[in-house]
């Protein structure tokens, strides 16, 4: 009888062991599950409960390490790693991994002498730790030294050849070092073992972006499931590719999306707000087109050519007013230089530039032309302006085409900082070889 209850009391004291054993196990397991769900802060809950109970497990110590860095936590963190380096339970690679996160942790801080003396500890302790040669791959990466990044990154690959972080770090060095071929190997391979690598994806369709590779770019970015944190960016490079095989509606598509309810500064941003704005103005949406140039302005005060965007399209949308501000200017007080100067950014809109100078003084500047990027023999173009007090009459319209034909120009460009008359804007039906460009103009070329 004494021998049954002393059974019966062995099985329940054996039962109870097993159930607080697996009790706290189960607890382990269910902080570690939390944590690979991303919900930190019931995982460091549980985990913190947990090592109370069970203060020598070393696997919580490690999580409870990485949750206290994720929250900047650095010195709780330290002192997660420093129990596992000095616990009689840890093996040597836990305590070398230990020394390796604290490198870490140091790294994030920017202590790099204190990075580098951990580091070298564990290191001591394991000398194929792949997190050690890791480390030391970062410090080295901080301090410009890239040979020895290289060879340490390296040394990590040769003990783990999945290792991701390391492989990222060699393609970040490649690419600075603009050999794309072996970034392009490490991102692919990266890619290869982990397909859906956000950083290897976005990376990759950078390299191939800069590298005018335009389609190969866009194919990367296709790829992220997840673009939290780099919208603008891929929408950046979706945008240039559409635009570039001339897909105009899909490229609008995407700044639609990108630009609607964005008030953000960003440099890329802008950009698709000008390419949006050029996509409005040829559609013939000039309200649409002048509310994105006017917040370009906001953050901009002079960006590409929006200052003579806005300028034409005033014309259309405020006729009166635009009508008004062209009558306030009046070119002819301008000094002689400021006149010769507003000449040469008239032309240039026009796509010409100076091959000869004919006639310059304070009232009149004509010169022989070409378009740009040609030569005289491919054409050449008599260009005068000239300050002009009343509207410019036919007969001196009749004059400069007779210098054209003396000049033996194809065609003649006559600018006036005044008008043209009736009679000659009436002799543009009878000559193909004339241009006339009058106040108007001049205020929305300059």
């Amino acid at each position: 009888m004494i021998i049954f209850i002393v059974f019966i009391l062995l099985i329940i004291g054996i039962g109870i062991f097993l159930y607080m054993y697996y009790s706290r196990e189960s607890k382990l397991a269910e902080g570690i599950a939390y944590y690979d769900n991303d919900d930190y802060e019931k995982a460091l809950e549980v985990l913190k409960s947990y090592i109370v109970a069970k203060p020598y497990d070393i696997r919580a110590r490690k999580y409870l390490a990485e949750l206290y860095l994720k929250q900047n936590e650095y010195i709780l963190a330290l002192k997660e790693c420093i129990a596992i380096t000095v616990s009689s339970y840890a093996t040597f690679k836990e305590k070398a991994d230990a020394y390796a996160k604290m490198a870490e942790i140091y790294i994030e801080q920017g202590i790099l002498d204190k990075a580098t003396k951990v580091a070298v500890k564990g290191f001591k302790l394991e000398p194929k730790n792949a997190e050690i040669h890791y480390s030391l791959g970062k410090i080295y990466l901080l301090t410009d030294k890239l040979n020895s990044a290289i060879k340490e990154f390296n040394l990590v690959l040769s003990v783990d050849r999945t290792h991701i972080p390391a492989r990222l770090k060699l393609a970040e060095i490649h690419f600075k070092n603009r050999n794309d071929i072996k970034a392009i190997f490490q991102y692919k391979k990266i890619i290869e073992l982990e397909p859906n690598n956000k950083e290897a994806h976005f990376e990759l369709a950078k390299l191939y972006y800069e590298n005018g590779e335009y389609e190969n770019a866009k194919n990367e970015i296709e790829k992220i499931k997840d673009r939290k944190g780099i919208e603008i960016d891929c929408d950046y490079i979706l945008v240039n590719y559409y635009l570039k095989v001339k897909n105009k509606e899909k490229a609008k598509e995407i700044m639609e999306k990108a630009i609607l309810g964005n008030d953000i500064k960003n440099e890329k941003l802008t950009s698709l707000r000008y390419e949006l704005g050029v996509i409005y103005e040829e559609e013939g949406n000039f309200e649409g087109a002048y509310e994105l140039y006017e917040k370009i302005k906001l953050d901009i005060l002079r960006y590409r050519d929006i200052e003579k965007r806005m300028q034409k399209i005033k014309k259309v949308l405020f006729p009166e007013e635009h009508a008004k501000m062209v009558q306030q200017i009046d070119y002819n007080k301008l000094p002689t230089l400021e006149f010769e100067d507003l000449f040469y950014k008239v032309i240039d809109s026009l796509g010409y530039k100076e091959a000869k100078l004919i006639k310059k003084n304070r009232n009149l500047i004509s010169i022989i032309a070409v378009e740009k990027f040609k030569t005289l023999l491919q054409g050449k173009y008599l260009i005068e302006m000239g300050r002009n007090f009343e509207s410019v009459s036919r007969h001196e319209v009749e004059k400069f085409l007779i210098k054209i034909k003396d000049e033996g120009a194809k065609k003649g460009i006559l600018i006036s900082t005044s008008t043209f008359n009736d009679a000659a804007i009436k002799l543009l039906e009878e000559v193909s070889n004339l241009e006339l460009v009058d106040k108007v103009n001049i205020y929305e070329l300059a």
